[in-house]
């Protein structure tokens, strides 16, 4: 088992933090290894055929729900859906063949103790989940993020009892060639045998990284042009932000847009990243909407940097700015690309229109498209996921 591709994540949230910091991550793992457990949501569907499915998810967010639940009904094989998350309570499992575990610690390559011990405490409390998810019988995992640890040390479990294994994609990657973040760190450490992506883009990424994964495009199913603006009243435009890396980024949009509204007299809103920490941004709300229930696609526009969100919209054919930095992002169309407010008015007074572009780059199939290529995948695992191949071609 590669314990690195585990621990990839927690050893970035140890860079360049001081011992303070680290003490303070030691007693937050120990806490989780001596008081938390993983408590799982179990559902057993019969289907047809031999092959019998364990699909497993632990991220929490409502768009990710909405995303596995559609992609895990695709597949109308016997299957186990599994649920977890980490909740209080006892388990002492991580004391089980202790002896060997520590051999683990020795291996684990850090700048000293405070960063090894941090590392290997976090690895053990991972470990638990192996117990929950031993007692089921099963021929194929799939897992919603093999990024994050936990699918991780499943995946690799299982791979070593010649279990076949897959991973989806949970939003677009960027690549970071060259740059050490979280984000990197994330496409880099798929261990999956098989990995169903949104696009060619990160199909391509992800091979780069990763040339033993067969890397399937299936597109992305969520993605839909179901939106209903009739009950706006007025025109607005919104302004996608980052998470909190790019805080910079953010702050520079945001006064982008508060210009540009008193400019063009338009209401804008803000579409904030799920982990923005919103007292971070200060937004004169002369020209600011309060409705943050509208749809963000009945937007005139909308300007965002690196998010997923402004490549979803630009594939359901809506009009993007997306604001020029030197910040690695997904390919887009050069002439969507802005500098500043005077950028998007010079191409809105232009008649500026690309609307009809269909961003398949990033994003292939979407909708009830996207949802045939996942069904005909799991149809056809055994043969390598060929004709699901055909059938993306096909759809873009």
């Amino acid at each position: 088992m590669e314990v690195e591709k585990i621990i990839a994540l927690h050893r970035y949230a140890l860079h360049n933090k001081n011992i303070l910091y680290k003490l303070a991550l030691i007693g937050h793992a120990l806490f989780l290894l001596l008081f938390k457990r993983y408590s799982v949501k179990v559902e057993e569907i019969n289907g047809s055929g031999e092959t019998k499915y364990l699909f497993f998810k632990a991220l929490q967010r409502f768009d990710y729900d909405e995303l596995y639940s559609k992609i895990v009904s695709e597949c109308k094989f016997q299957k186990i859906i599994v649920e977890a998350k980490a909740s209080f309570g006892f388990d002492f499992s991580f004391l089980i063949d202790f002896s060997t575990k520590i051999k683990t610690f020795n291996k684990i390559e850090s700048r000293g103790i405070l960063d090894r011990l941090y590392l290997f405490t976090s690895y053990l409390f991972y470990n638990k989940i192996l117990k929950t998810i031993d007692r089921f019988d099963f021929e194929i995992l799939v897992v919603f993020a093999d990024m994050q640890p936990v699918d991780n040390i499943l995946v690799q479990f299982y791979k070593g009892r010649k279990i076949t294994t897959v991973t989806l994609q949970h939003g677009l990657f960027v690549d970071y060639e060259g740059t050490y973040n979280i984000s990197s760190v994330s496409y880099k450490n798929v261990v999956s045998d098989h990995f169903l992506a949104w696009g060619e883009s990160n199909k391509m990424l992800i091979e780069k990284h990763n040339p033993d994964c067969n890397v399937i495009v299936c597109g992305n199913p969520i993605i839909k042009k179901s939106y209903n603006c009739v009950n706006v009243r007025r025109k607005f435009f919104t302004i996608v932000l980052d998470w909190d890396v790019f805080e910079k980024e953010n702050t520079e949009m945001i006064g982008m847009a508060m210009r540009l509204a008193d400019m063009i007299r338009m209401d804008f809103q803000v579409r904030y990243h799920p982990s923005n920490d919103k007292s971070k941004y200060i937004i004169n709300s002369t020209f600011l909407m309060q409705n943050e229930t509208l749809d963000y696609m009945c937007s005139e526009f909308i300007l965002g940097h690196t998010s997923s969100l402004i490549h979803v919209a630009q594939r359901l054919g809506k009009k993007v700015f997306k604001y020029n930095t030197t910040v690695p992002t997904n390919p887009i169309d050069k002439e969507c690309v802005v500098n500043n407010e005077s950028d998007i008015l010079c191409k809105l007074s232009s008649n500026f229109a690309y609307s009809e572009i269909k961003e398949t780059v990033n994003i292939g199939s979407i909708g009830d498209d996207s949802l045939s290529c996942y069904n005909l995948f799991f149809c056809n695992l055994k043969t390598q996921g060929l004709e699901v191949k055909l059938c993306v071609n096909m759809n873009i």
